[in-house]
């Protein structure tokens, strides 16, 4: 209505429904219209933070959560509670966020241990961010893959240090799965 930018999400927040556009956000009530549109726009809601892609949009604790973008700033994460939206991502979640493609991207909400988190897979750079809502941290989500199996001869202790001697040299390093 208010802005021509294509249209990334459609969706309901509170009693309204809104509309995330490449470059702006909409919404509206149900203004019983008895012609035309029964919605009609809630004028003075209308901001000029868009959504970057569809697939980013999650419902996190009854939130919205996108990967937003602007004319002026670019991408970053903003998170909507009703209509009131905020910024939640930092200057270097934004920097990930700007160098990727969006070929393929995937959001999600989940709710792990009393946490809840805000998921975000850019597939292009093979990153997966993770905002946890209740702490209001960014960590980077990822997943270990066992190489090839080492036989390993024994496994001694002193104090909190394992010692590990394998039966052949193993080519691992510190940390490897």
């Amino acid at each position: 209505q208010s802005d021509t930018g294509a249209g990334k999400y459609l969706g309901k927040t509170q009693s309204y429904v809104v509309a995330l556009k490449a470059f702006s956000t909409e919404f509206f009530y149900n203004a019983g219209n008895p012609t035309g549109s029964p919605l009609s726009p809630v004028a003075n809601a209308f901001t000029q933070v868009g959504c970057a892609h569809g697939d980013s949009v999650a419902k996190v604790d009854g939130n919205i959560a996108w990967l937003s973008q602007t004319r002026e700033s670019g991408r970053a994460v903003h998170i909507m509670n009703g209509m009131q939206q905020q910024k939640i991502s930092t200057a270097d979640v934004d920097r990930i966020l700007n160098a990727d493609d969006l070929a393929t991207v995937r959001g999600m909400g989940l709710k792990v241990d009393g946490h809840h988190l805000y998921v975000l897979t850019l597939a292009t750079s093979n990153i997966t961010l993770v905002y946890d809502l209740t702490s209001q941290a960014w960590t980077q989500w990822s997943t270990l893959t066992i190489g090839s199996q080492v036989s390993v001869s024994t496994i001694t202790r002193s104090g909190t240090t394992a010692t590990v001697t394998t039966g052949s040299a193993h080519g691992l390093s510190d940390g490897d799965p």
